[in-house]
């Protein structure tokens, strides 16, 4: 009972917040902890997994909505619209700490709004969800709020260790941010939702996530662009066509529409027409964005979530691959390249046949480059992993989530056998076949 002393003081005492302003000033105590936070049965049990839990309690308990929609013919996927953003608070603890407390919720000023996120993974009855502040804070603790705060982050839904190796591949291979997070359980109005990751979202913000100025862009090659109120149409596939996270729909204007759109429609015609595209995009974060899909063996192009960046809107600034994310088609084709090597709708195909060889030399120098200490650096972080505090708490925690959602998660040790099974003979079929392309 001595380690939960702290809840028990809660109920008598209230502790202060002291909230900082956005040039990093300090405010008039703002936020106070609640006192409903003193141990109880149901909060102890995810605290005695030693991994932090976000609880979150909306307005009325209330419940975020979304209608599910169908693609139009000739299109894919399925995917939600009118996700409903409920308001709320947000409390993240961790043994007997206080990580963060979002305050009741009053707009503007504390507090978060909670709204589903995702498209075909939204289906489940375990959804994925978005967190929007409304107060930049670092949700992940990182001691340096003024350079990580921000006001969106995801809780994804936890995927074994699939996320967490591709992020690790996306550093290994240096794209040019690889997102943060943290495991965490997640409880919504009193009801255990999971295990998830707490993730920064893919967005602009120039200290911490994609670098972008505010004339550049942060677009999406995307499936789902069907379901997007602005898009532009791409001359490469009628199945994949560009959509915006930066800027985002209520800032885009018609003139920095018509600019991207341009600029794409150059890029284009230069791969088909086999000219100067490497004037156009930044051909080794291309190549690595490739590499990391054919190391993880991903067997989805339709929702390969492929993020481009152009740092401003002067003709000069490449197009560069932003970052990797959704790694839950990962380890399915054993043997053969992944689909975004091969899919007709993405670009690779037409670079890596290109009578322009760059991408295609760029890729097998890449490779070489990183394939001898590739597989050594992918064992021994996984060995790490599986012997630190949090490997313990997603077990703890996967028990926990397997019986709330009647599934059957493997354990971290498991999860890290597959995946060491799959580097070794994944690395050899890219040594035997990636120099003879």
């Amino acid at each position: 009972m001595q380690k939960y002393l702290f809840y028990i003081i809660c109920l008598l005492v209230s502790f202060t917040v002291v909230c900082c302003s956005e040039n990093g000033s300090e405010n008039s105590p703002k936020t106070t902890i609640p006192t409903e936070i003193e141990k109880d049965s149901i909060i102890s049990k995810y605290l005695d997994t030693n991994l932090p839990l976000v609880k979150i309690e909306t307005v009325n308990n209330e419940e975020p909505k979304c209608d599910y929609v169908s693609p139009p013919n000739n299109c894919w996927g399925a995917g939600i619209k009118n996700a409903t953003k409920v308001p709320g608070k947000l409390l993240i603890l961790k043994n007997d700490d206080v990580l963060y407390y979002s305050g009741e919720y009053d707009k503007g000023n504390s507090g978060m709004t909670l709204k589903i996120r995702g498209n075909t993974s939204a289906y489940h009855d375990k959804k994925p969800y978005k967190i929007k502040l409304q107060k930049k804070a670092d949700l992940l603790s990182r001691k340096d709020d003024n350079n990580y705060k921000d006001k969106e982050w995801v809780l994804l839904k936890y995927n074994g260790l699939k996320t967490l190796v591709g992020f690790k591949l996306n550093e290994l291979l240096g794209m040019q941010w690889t997102p943060s997070f943290q495991f965490v359980n997640v409880m919504i109005n009193g009801d255990y939702r999971g295990l998830y990751m707490l993730c920064e979202s893919v967005k602009r913000n120039t200290n911490c996530r994609l670098n972008v100025d505010e004339t550049g862009y942060i677009i999406e090659y995307d499936a789902y662009w069907w379901n997007e109120n602005v898009y532009f149409v791409s001359d490469f596939s009628y199945q994949m066509n560009y959509t915006f996270k930066y800027p985002d729909e209520e800032e885009i204007t018609t003139e920095k529409i018509e600019y991207i759109k341009q600029y794409i429609k150059t890029l284009e015609t230069a791969i088909k027409q086999g000219e100067q595209y490497e004037n156009y995009i930044d051909v080794d974060s291309w190549a690595n964005w490739l590499l990391v899909q054919d190391i993880l063996g991903n067997c989805d192009s339709g929702g390969a979530n492929i993020f481009i960046t152009k740092y401003d809107n002067a003709d000069s600034s490449k197009l560069i691959m932003g970052n990797l994310w959704d790694f839950d088609s990962s380890y399915k084709v054993n043997n053969i390249w992944s689909v975004q090597h091969t899919a007709d709708v993405l670009y690779f195909p037409a670079l890596l046949t290109n009578k322009n060889e760059i991408f295609k030399n760029t890729y097998k120098s890449n490779w070489a480059k990183i394939s001898p200490s590739l597989h050594g650096n992918m064992i021994n972080f996984l060995d790490e992993f599986g012997r630190s505090d949090t490997a313990a708490g997603i077990d703890a925690s996967t028990i926990l989530d397997n019986k709330r959602w009647n599934v059957d998660a493997e354990s971290v040790s498991d999860e890290i056998k597959s995946a060491k099974t799959w580097f070794d003979s994944r690395i050899y079929f890219l040594n035997q076949t990636i120099p003879n392309l």
